[in-house]
């Protein structure tokens, strides 16, 4: 608006309207579960319910009252039974609903059957340097034999003499930290190992498995290369903190961070 050679101009801000109740609500949603998250997976036989809530208020899991600290934190460990599990977390007038899905980390029965690219080792590119030792591996059925082709080389893979199931990461959380029982299984896991000494020369590995009168052959699988000391790859880390884990997948556990610039 111009007046008496003057320049007005008039700034209009939306109105944000906020009523009581949901100001009361907002203030009064204390009862917060951080893990697990909504439609959560998982093979483990337990998880926890990580949380907090109120100081000194009652917290409940299915009914059941858990332990909390004196700031209201929670993080109570549950056994999960196949399929959907359901946990309603209540504190006060509040409540959370989670359902965990745990699935079977058994195999496949088609993928035993077929030799699945899934169940061998290594099933995508390597790369290790001469006289290093790469180590194949395979789940097949218990009464199958399995081998693996190397150019002019044939490997066995043997079932593991001294097999021990380790318990996962979160069971020093739970204090039962002891090896697991194995129990029988139609499937076991076989293991070879062999070594390389050719320079810049590339394997490509074949598995075939010998069961029940039929012979199955895989060979869609990941090369071996093997490299030139005198030609290696430098890799360096770029971000501030770079993950590292004991396998390719967060399914592995993890180790202590390599900070930026290591090479």
């Amino acid at each position: 608006m111009i007046k008496n050679n003057k320049i007005f101009i008039a700034l209009i801000t939306p109105t944000i309207i906020i009523t009581q109740s949901q100001l009361t609500q907002a203030q009064n949603q204390t009862l917060k579960v951080v893990y697990p998250p909504n439609n959560h997976q998982t093979t483990a036989s337990s998880i926890f319910v990580i949380g907090s809530t109120s100081a000194n208020s009652a917290v409940t899991v299915n009914g059941q009252n858990i332990d909390t600290s004196s700031q209201g934190f929670f993080a109570p460990s549950f056994p999960l039974k196949m399929g959907n599990n359901t946990l309603v977390i209540r504190s006060q007038n509040q409540e959370i609903t989670k359902v965990i899905t745990r699935t079977s980390n058994e195999p496949n029965p088609q993928d035993l059957s077929t030799l699945a690219p899934n169940l061998l080792y290594p099933n995508v590119d390597i790369a290790r340097l001469p006289h290093e030792l790469v180590c194949f591996s395979a789940i097949a059925p218990t009464e199958a034999e399995v081998f693996v082709r190397l150019n002019q080389k044939t490997l066995t893979l043997e079932p593991s003499k001294n097999s021990v199931n380790l318990p996962p990461n979160y069971a020093v959380l739970i204090d039962n930290n002891q090896p697991e029982t194995i129990e029988s299984k139609s499937w076991t896991t076989l293991e070879g190992c062999e070594k390389f000494e050719q320079e810049q020369v590339s394997h490509k590995p074949i598995f075939v498995m010998n069961h029940q009168g039929k012979t199955i052959t895989q060979n869609n699988l990941g090369q071996i290369k093997i490299l030139s000391p005198q030609a290696l790859t430098v890799v360096e880390i770029t971000a501030e903190n770079g993950v590292t884990r004991t396998g390719p997948s967060t399914n592995h556990s993890r180790l202590t961070p390599l900070p930026k610039g290591t090479q």
